[in-house]
C-alpha cells in the first residue's frame, strides 16, 4: 500500500497546466477528443467551475481527479487516473477517498461516473465503493459501449469538530430527518437554537424544539424546554447536549423528552470526536502550496492574512498558534505564526476585506473559494522559520491524517517545532 501523502486541490496555473503531462499522454487516444475536453476542463478549473485534486511524487504530478458540480446537487466525476507505474499500490484508493470527502463538504449527494465495458478494473473498482450501474450508452459516438454508475453519499459530518450547535443540526437534519424551521427562535422568552418539523406519510407534520449545550445537562434545563414545547403547541422536545445527569435522563423519560448524547451522536453517525477538548486548543496545523509558501518568504512577510474554507478554526483564539505543512515535494514543517484574528464571512466580504494583506492572489483565491459558502481569514503576525521537520519525522509525532488541517494542543505546537 502508498504510504498516505496529502493529497491537494490543484489551484495554481503551473499545477493545471501539469495535467497534460500526466494526462494527454494515457487518454488521448482511449477518449475521442480529449485533448479538446482537456483544455475546456482546465479552463474551468481556473475560473472554480470544475475542481480538480492530485497527488505529487517529487515535482511531478502523478495522479488527479477532475469534478464538476451540477445544479442538480450531483458531481460528475472525471479522469481518475493514476501515472501507470504508480498503479495499484493504493494511490487511487487514497486520491478517490479525497474526492469523495471534498463532495461530502460542498453538500453534494450524489456521484455520476462513467467507464468503457473493456475497463473491468475500473468499474470492479467503482462496485466496489457503492457505485450502481443505472444505463449502458455509446456515450463518445465511437461505437464503444460506456456504463453508467452513480453513487449516493451518506452524509458525513466535515465541519468544525468542536461546533456542538452545527454537529446537532447535522444530525436532525441528516440521520432524524427533520426540517430546520428556524434558528435560534425565542419561544415564550426563552431563546432556543432552533424549531423543527417532519412530515410523515404526506398527512401528519410533527414539529418540535431543540436545545443545544456542549456541557454537562442537568433537569432543570430539560424541564424548561418540555413546559415551553407543551405552552406553544410544539409536539416533540429535543435537547442535545454532551453528557446528562441522572435527574435529566429520569425526568426526559417520564416526559417524553429526546435526549442525545454524544455517545449517542457517536454510535449514530460515526463520527468521531477530536482528539483534544476545545479548552485545551493551542493553535491550529494547516497545509500551504510550496509555492503559496515562497510568496511568503520572497515578500519576506512576517504579518498576512491566510484563507481556508469555513467552518473549520473558528474556534482559533487570539494568540494561539498556527503551524504550516508545506506539502509535496516538500512534505515538512518549515514555520509558523501567532494568530492575532479570525473571521468568517462570505468570500466577497473577506476578499474586500483581507485582500491587501492575502497570500493569494485575486485569481487564486477565487479559484479557491468559488464552490464556498464562507471563508475563514486567519491574521497571522510574527511569521518565522524554524527547522524543517520532515514528513518521516512529523509521522512520530502527530498521525499523517491531521496534516490536512486539525487543531493541535500546546504540548505538540511544542514538540513540532522542537521548542
Amino acid at each position: 500500500m502508498v504510504d498516505e501523502g496529502i493529497i491537494s486541490r490543484i489551484l495554481s496555473k503551473s499545477e493545471i497546466d501539469q495535467l497534460d503531462n500526466l494526462l494527454v499522454p494515457n487518454l488521448s487516444k482511449r477518449y475521442p477528443n480529449f485533448e479538446k475536453w482537456l483544455e475546456k476542463a482546465k479552463e474551468e478549473i481556473e475560473k472554480g467551475i470544475r475542481i480538480a485534486f492530485g497527488e505529487w511524487f517529487s515535482d511531478r504530478l502523478i495522479s488527479t481527479v477532475i469534478l464538476r458540480p451540477t445544479i442538480s446537487n450531483t458531481v460528475e466525476l472525471k479522469s481518475l487516473f493514476v501515472e501507470p507505474k504508480f498503479q495499484k499500490l493504493g494511490h487511487g484508493d487514497h486520491l478517490y477517498e479525497e474526492a469523495e470527502k471534498q463532495c461530502l463538504k460542498m453538500g453534494f449527494k450524489k456521484i455520476t461516473v462513467d467507464a468503457f465495458d473493456e475497463d473491468e478494473d475500473v468499474i470492479i473498482f467503482l462496485i466496489g465503493r457503492g457505485y450502481k450501474i443505472y444505463g449502458r450508452e455509446d456515450l463518445y459516438g465511437v461505437g464503444r459501449f460506456s456504463y453508467l454508475l452513480s453513487k449516493e453519499l451518506k452524509p458525513q459530518y466535515t465541519g468544525d469538530p468542536f461546533d456542538w450547535e452545527e454537529i446537532a443540526k447535522w444530525l436532525i437534519q441528516n440521520h432524524l430527518g427533520f426540517e430546520i424551521i428556524d434558528v435560534h427562535p425565542v419561544v415564550e422568552k426563552r431563546a432556543l437554537d432552533f424549531s423543527i418539523k417532519k412530515v410523515i406519510n404526506e398527512k401528519f407534520t410533527i414539529f418540535g424544539l431543540v436545545e443545544v449545550k456542549d456541557t454537562e445537562i442537568d433537569q432543570d434545563p430539560v424541564s424548561i424546554l418540555y413546559q415551553k414545547t407543551l405552552e406553544t403547541g410544539y409536539h416533540v422536545p429535543v435537547f442535545v447536549g454532551r453528557k446528562f445527569k441522572e435527574r435529566a435522563i429520569d425526568f426526559a423519560a417520564k416526559k417524553g423528552v429526546i435526549l442525545i448524547n454524544e455517545k449517542d451522536i457517536l454510535k449514530i453517525t460515526k463520527w468521531e470526536p477530536p482528539d483534544i477538548k476545545r479548552e485545551d486548543i493551542g493553535g491550529i496545523i494547516l497545509p500551504i502550496k510550496p509555492e503559496f509558501y515562497q510568496k511568503i518568504l520572497r515578500k519576506g512577510l512576517s504579518q498576512f492574512v491566510y484563507f481556508k474554507g469555513a467552518p473549520f478554526g473558528k474556534f482559533l483564539k487570539k494568540n494561539n498558534k498556527i503551524i504550516f505543512y508545506v506539502e509535496s515535494p516538500r512534505k515538512e514543517i518549515s514555520a509558523y505564526g501567532v494568530i492575532v484574528d479570525v473571521s468568517i464571512n462570505s468570500p466577497e466580504q473577506q476578499w474586500d476585506r483581507f485582500n491587501k494583506d492575502s497570500v493569494f492572489e485575486k485569481e487564486d483565491y477565487w479559484r479557491f473559494a468559488m464552490t464556498k459558502r464562507e471563508i475563514l481569514a486567519i491574521k497571522i503576525a510574527n511569521f518565522k522559520e524554524i527547522k524543517p521537520l520532515d514528513y518521516n519525522a512529523l509521522k512520530q509525532i502527530i498521525s499523517p491524517k491531521l496534516l490536512s488541517g486539525s487543531y493541535i494542543d500546546t504540548m505538540t505546537f511544542k514538540k513540532l517545532i522542537g521548542d
